[in-house]
Order: structure tokens, then C-alpha cells, then sequence
């Protein structure tokens, strides 16, 4: 088997190529990947996967699939290095997660607890921007408006998400 090292370029291209082929997630890797450090990696891919990936229609599809989702999430992680756009996926997610709670009510103890870990990965991931320098105020009012949502959910989803809102920005009520 040939090492990627040995390969000529033209032949490295034509693997690039062939995995881009393979489907919208690797295409979707692969494009984010070669974005980093030269421009802003386009996330509308991803965002439209995780769409799908939530997509609870009754007369299309009555499943969601929070895996998929949060593979998506980490595959976005790895392929860029821009944290503005993690963190702007973070939120997406979660509000398109948070989004099926309001609409369709109970979703279940796993459901919570996952969307609850996505919203303390993106809490973190929106203080680190603030710690940077960065303006992270939209996020940051994003975050705060699902936590005020989610008021009147099931298993402490609320209390928890208010919780950690409070440990990382201050209050919820201006």
C-alpha cells in the first residue's frame, strides 16, 4: 500500500477528489479542512446536516437522531480551526435541538441530557471567545433567549441550563 507521503500531488488531488465523492459529510470535512487559516470555513453544510439530522416531521420523518447531529458537531471541530464558527455551530445545534423540545414537548430524559451537554460544550465554547477578545454578545444573547425557552421543561433541563448560564455570564434577566 502506498503512504499519502509518497503520493504525487495530481494523485493526491484525484484522492481529495474521490472522497468528496463519497458524500455530503466527507465533502463537507474535506471543504472545512482546507479553509483553515486562509478564510472562514462556510458552516451552511453543516448546519443543513444537522438539520436533517433533527428533522421531526410527521409526514416525512418521525425520528430525530441526536448521534448524527453530534457526529456532525465534532467532525466540524476537527476539520476547523475557527472558533468563532464552532461555537456559532454549537448554538445552531442546540437550537435546533432546543427548537423539538418547545414544539413537540417531552422527548425524553436521554434527549434532555444530550441537549444539555451540547449547551455546556457551546457556554464554554462562547466564554472562551469572550476570555479572547472576541465579541461573542450575539451568542451569548442566543444562549440566554433558550435558556429563558426552555422554562417549564422536564428533568431540571431548565434549572441546569439557567444553572450554568448564571456560573458564566451573570444573570439571565436584564
Amino acid at each position: 500500500m502506498q503512504k499519502i507521503s509518497d503520493m504525487k500531488k495530481n494523485e493526491l488531488i484525484k484522492l481529495v477528489n474521490a472522497l468528496k465523492s463519497q458524500g455530503e459529510e466527507n465533502r463537507a470535512f474535506i471543504e472545512a479542512f482546507l479553509s483553515r487559516g486562509k478564510f472562514q470555513p462556510n458552516i451552511k453544510r453543516y448546519m443543513q446536516m444537522i438539520d436533517r439530522a433533527l428533522d421531526l416531521d410527521p409526514l416525512t420523518n418521525l425520528d430525530y437522531d441526536l448521534e448524527k447531529m453530534k457526529r456532525h458537531i465534532k467532525s466540524f471541530h476537527r476539520a476547523s480551526d475557527d472558533v468563532i464558527m464552532k461555537a456559532k455551530l454549537l448554538v445552531y445545534a442546540l437550537e435546533k435541538g432546543n427548537q423539538l423540545i418547545l414544539d413537540w414537548g417531552d422527548l425524553g430524559e436521554e434527549y434532555y441530557e444530550e441537549m444539555f451537554e451540547i449547551f455546556q460544550q457551546a457556554v464554554k465554547s462562547v466564554a472562551q471567545l469572550k476570555h479572547a477578545g472576541s465579541d461573542g454578545s450575539v451568542l451569548v444573547e442566543a444562549l440566554r433567549r433558550i435558556v429563558i425557552s426552555t422554562d417549564g421543561t422536564g428533568y431540571g433541563y431548565h434549572d441546569d441550563m439557567a444553572d450554568t448560564y448564571f456560573e458564566y455570564f451573570g444573570t439571565l434577566f436584564r
